[in-house]
């Protein structure tokens, strides 16, 4: 299977995608309560996050998934982290979108007015710029699974000084979980753990 295409101002740019990996150390973090569910039923996709419906996991980093399970669950539930084995499927490699200056630039100049789905949380170039290449794969007739992203939370970079791997799953049967390796309230002095 060939690499889509997508021309932008008469360029031709080839979409960064892979054929998937597995990843035996993908962790995600949640309420025990969604935790149990998933245990019982499987994976369902969020109706939102950065990249829209998608399942999403932390790659090679339990310390950022226990940290992202507190902050969703600061309102009072029981956090969890399952350790899972992902196989990605057809990856969009994002950060090799995001890091092409020229091409940012192409895609903002082109599709300025592209608008990013209201499910996508972080509307930002880099989103629009994903979003534009999704749409080329899926004119191209390339089913992506996944999406394989780096990020830094800006109120964390103490605890985590470097940007971290994430995958977002658009095939949450690709999933499964093989252990729960964390549990149990936040502390009450995660305000400053936050920071």
């Amino acid at each position: 299977m060939s690499l889509p295409i997508l021309k932008i101002d008469g360029e031709e740019c080839t979409v960064p995608v892979v054929e998937g990996d597995t990843y035996r150390s993908a962790y995600h973090g949640t309420s025990r309560n969604t935790a149990d569910q998933i245990e019982g039923a499987g994976f369902t996709p969020s109706a939102e996050g950065w990249y829209g419906d998608g399942v999403y996991f932390w790659l090679n980093n339990l310390r950022m998934a226990v940290w992202w399970a507190m902050r969703g669950c600061r309102d009072g539930r029981s956090y969890a982290v399952l350790e899972c084995v992902v196989e990605a499927g057809w990856t969009l490699l994002a950060d090799q979108l995001w890091n092409d200056a020229e091409l940012r630039r192409a895609v903002d100049d082109v599709y300025r007015d592209a608008k990013v789905p209201p499910n996508w949380t972080h509307p930002s170039l880099r989103s629009k710029l994903t979003y534009v290449f999704l749409m080329a794969c899926k004119a191209a007739n390339i089913h992506i699974d996944s999406i394989h992203f780096t990020w830094q939370p800006k109120r964390a970079r103490r605890l985590f000084p470097e940007p971290v791997q994430a995958l977002c799953l658009f095939r949450p049967q690709n999933a499964s979980v093989t252990r729960v390796l964390a549990t149990g309230d936040v502390p009450t002095h995660y305000e400053e753990f936050s920071r």
